[in-house]
């Protein structure tokens, strides 16, 4: 076995995200039976924010597990040059404490990039889950081509994103896993007790700023006809990018509409009200990646997710009002929805853990 051809070594693992550390959670698990390899999780970034959920306190501690919290995001979350300079700083200092093997980071958030530039400098190897995606509608594009280029071992979720990050680097390793996500949600399925579905649609919008689309106000829209179609609308909260607060402001004069349930952050119930929905709105890529191993639909608005692999499950509108109500009166009544799974299937946290080993030894 691969694990008694390698010596004593450390992994770290970052999160700076709720979203990410829920698709992260299934690859430690695979790493906690080995005796010489040692485990550390670094929880940073919007995880430490009272204003976004807390997440922080929803990881569980382990005792194969040695968590650190890293507070890197304050009230004022612009991603400027100067925050950049501080997150590395921060994480610089962990790394340099705990001399880690190897750093794994997930995604295309601006506080992971920061984590790959820390761990660069420190000349510790970095292997990168979620390369070769395509998001030209969003800052992430930069972020995770950045992190992809520091890293010596890379996974991509699909075949395009595989072929891509084939074609850009000659040097690394790339390999294609499927998304992490994708066992845990098999996993929802084979112990989920069944619960009728319900009438309501789940909305998660983030800001695009850079973008000039005043997405606040197309959710404002979006939810008021929603409300006037009698529609039950469940909202979570953005992400804590700039342009974070117009959103929330949105949300927040809805508070009081019974049609209307805010989650800051849904947490452990996530798959359970995505299993429970008619549909998904918004630009978030969980309709992207998770919604379609739920056979659900997902309306696709704006430009965030513009031009980013998806399965058939997915119709993009713009910010086209005249389109956005067709496709909600269209999926409110459609049944099924025959998908590709093109994110992969349960085995992805394995295939990974294998080339992590094969990397280590």
């Amino acid at each position: 076995m691969l694990e008694k051809k390698i010596n004593f070594k450390k992994i770290v693992f970052f999160t700076g995200a709720r979203s990410d550390f829920s698709i992260l959670e299934d690859v430690i698990k695979k790493f906690l039976p080995y005796k010489n390899i040692k485990i550390y999780l670094y929880v940073s970034g919007i995880h430490t924010l009272k204003e976004f959920g807390f997440s922080k306190k929803l990881i569980q501690n382990h005792r194969k597990v040695l968590k650190k919290t890293i507070s890197i995001y304050g009230k004022k979350n612009n991603y400027t040059k100067k925050k950049l300079l501080f997150i590395i700083k921060k994480i610089q200092k962990e790394l340099s404490i705990d001399k880690p093997d190897i750093i794994y980071i997930l995604g295309d958030r601006f506080e992971a990039m920061g984590a790959s530039l820390a761990a660069k400098s420190l000349n510790i190897p970095i292997i990168h889950s979620g390369g070769g995606d395509n998001t030209p509608g969003s800052k992430d594009d930069f972020y995770r081509d950045t992190i992809s280029k520091l890293s010596q071992l890379i996974f991509a979720t699909n075949q395009s994103s595989y072929k891509r990050l084939k074609k850009k680097f000659k040097n690394k390793i790339i390999r294609f896993s499927g998304s992490p996500v994708i066992s845990k949600i098999y996993h929802y399925k084979k112990i989920k007790k069944n619960k009728k579905k319900l009438k309501f649609a789940l909305l998660t919008f983030h800001p695009t700023e850079n973008l000039k689309e005043n997405i606040h106000k197309v959710m404002e829209k979006i939810i008021s006809y929603l409300i006037y179609i009698n529609m039950n609308v469940l909202i979570t909260y953005p992400n804590n990018e700039a342009g974070c607060y117009k959103i929330i402001k949105v949300i927040k004069k809805f508070a009081k509409n019974k049609r209307i349930e805010i989650y800051k952050n849904l947490g452990k119930l996530y798959f359970e009200k995505l299993d429970q929905c008619e549909f998904l709105i918004g630009n978030s890529s969980s309709g992207i990646i998770e919604a379609p191993y739920f056979n659900k639909p997902f309306i696709n608005v704006g430009k965030r997710q513009f031009n980013r692999d998806h399965d058939t499950n997915v119709i993009s509108t713009g910010i086209n009002l005249k389109k956005i109500k067709q496709s909600i009166d269209k999926f409110k009544t459609q049944k099924k929805i025959r998908n590709n799974f093109i994110f992969g299937k349960i085995n992805a946290c394995e295939i990974q853990k294998k080339e992590i080993l094969k990397f280590l030894s």
